[in-house]
């Protein structure tokens, strides 16, 4: 007699839906909003400055990796995450 099989293995992502990164990188930036906006009042307008320069730092540090991988660098669709920065 056969056992059944108690444990699957696959490669993630482990849940399948219709939403793209895209999608999911948007509601991160709209759930990051408050908080934000929250440290900007505590804290003061060098948080926005910092975050700012962050935000400079990550964009910059993609484009120097994607030239890098001898790819082109394409103006973002109306549909990526950072069209929605």
């Amino acid at each position: 007699m056969a056992e059944p099989k108690l444990l699957s293995v696959s490669s993630s992502p482990h849940v399948r839906t219709r939403e793209d990164v895209g999608h999911t990188m948007r509601d991160v930036i709209i759930a990051l909003v408050p908080a934000l906006v929250g440290s900007i009042i505590f804290f003061g307008t060098r948080v926005a400055m910092l975050t700012s320069i962050a935000c400079l730092t990550a964009l910059a540090t993609e484009i120097a990796f994607v030239l890098w991988r001898g790819r082109t660098v394409e103006p973002s669709s109306p549909h990526s995450s950072r069209a929605s920065l």
